[in-house]
């Protein structure tokens, strides 16, 4: 899996490659000499997933309240879902209390303002690199 769209854009070409997924499609990244790929793209709408034959990335399930226009204004290009590939464009559910809970316990700054999170890292930071103690 890919998380992506931190700046909440898909793009027609990028800049640069820093995990390369299906390069061209087809069988571009086993000729590149690459093992597997990925299997799914997540982003704040929904999940993505790619064609098994020409690894053409489509819309796979969407998160509630995200419809199949609001991702077709963000993507630049011709955005296939799952329904042209012959299967069904599901939603995917809101998280139950117990997984919210779980991702809490496991991810401290998950459930924390970016602020908060960011002062925290910080003093974290501090404490690898210099053998200090953190700050209250």
């Amino acid at each position: 899996m890919i998380l992506t769209m931190v700046g909440g854009q898909f793009v027609n070409k990028l800049d640069y490659i820093t995990s390369p997924g299906w390069l061209t499609g087809g069988e571009s990244r086993r000729k590149a000499g690459l093992l597997g790929g990925p299997s799914g793209l997540i982003t704040k709408h929904g999940l993505f997933r790619f064609d098994e034959v020409s690894k053409e990335m489509y819309l796979d399930s969407l998160f509630p309240q995200t419809t199949v226009e609001d991702v077709r204004e963000i993507v630049p290009w011709n955005l296939k879902i799952a329904e042209d590939y012959g299967k069904t464009l599901k939603e995917i559910p809101p998280p139950k209390l117990e997984d919210l809970e779980f991702l809490r316990e496991f991810d401290p700054f998950f459930g924390i303002g970016a602020h908060d999170g960011r002062r925290l890292q910080a003093q974290s930071l501090t404490v690898f690199y210099e053998g200090g103690r953190p700050n209250d």
